[in-house]
């Protein structure tokens, strides 16, 4: 079993917030896209209204780019 990991610091680095949820087998860049919605999802639940979002997979940057 597969497990994505997110974190949610603050901007000067304090721990906010983290989690670990079950995925099925997928992709490298299933994995990443996963990672997105659900950070996307758990910060619009949160009502948090600045994010900085990090991935690091290019092919997810220029996807989400439109590019």
């Amino acid at each position: 079993m597969l497990y994505l990991w997110l974190v949610f610091p603050s901007s000067d680095e304090q721990w906010i917030l983290g989690f670990a949820a079950p995925l099925s087998t997928c992709t490298a860049l299933e994995a990443e896209l996963w990672s997105v919605f659900y950070a996307l999802s758990l910060a619009r639940e949160k009502c948090w209204v600045k994010l900085q979002l990090q991935v690091d997979s290019h092919a997810l940057v220029d996807m989400l780019s439109n590019r």
